[in-house]
């Protein structure tokens, strides 16, 4: 079956394209980070839509196998950042928030994001401590728009 959504493409400037689908992951991705800044949590509404959006994509691109490719991508979020969430290292809809990046990404592409994201979110916590912010969690939404950021660019 040919791959629907990654013909559209939306022109920058110049010869710069940027898809449909980078234009949503950036989307929920900035979404989440409003919702998490201002009420400190990451909205289950911004999560179910990525994720109907994101299997709408993989079933349309690939048929039924793109329902097990967005399933599985899903489930690495969920399976690596278990323990760090029983320890209450990370959040919950930080964990939603990388399996709705999975159901697009896929098994692949969520093990760089999540990677770039937790260098990114190292980085971040580093500014913070050493700027004598005095709170001990920080919000991991923002390095995770980041590392969209990064793998639109093409960095991963």
């Amino acid at each position: 079956m040919e791959r629907v959504f990654k013909h559209y493409y939306f022109i920058i400037r110049g010869s710069e394209k940027i898809s449909i689908q980078d234009i949503f992951l950036l989307g929920v991705t900035a979404g989440a980070v409003i919702t998490d800044l201002r009420e400190e949590k990451i909205k289950n509404k911004w999560i179910l839509g990525g994720i109907l959006f994101g299997i709408g994509i993989r079933i349309l691109e690939e048929g039924v196998y793109g329902l097990l490719f967005a399933f599985l991508g899903m489930s690495v979020p969920l399976v690596l950042l278990w323990i760090a969430f029983c320890e209450r290292w990370i959040g919950a809809g930080d964990i939603k928030l990388f399996s709705v990046l999975g159901s697009i990404l896929g098994m692949g592409r969520i093990l760089e994001c999540m990677m770039a994201a937790l260098l990114f979110g190292a980085f971040y916590a580093a500014i913070c401590r050493l700027a004598g912010r005095k709170k001990k969690t920080i919000r991991l939404s923002i390095p995770i728009l980041c590392s969209v950021f990064c793998g639109i660019g093409g960095l991963y």
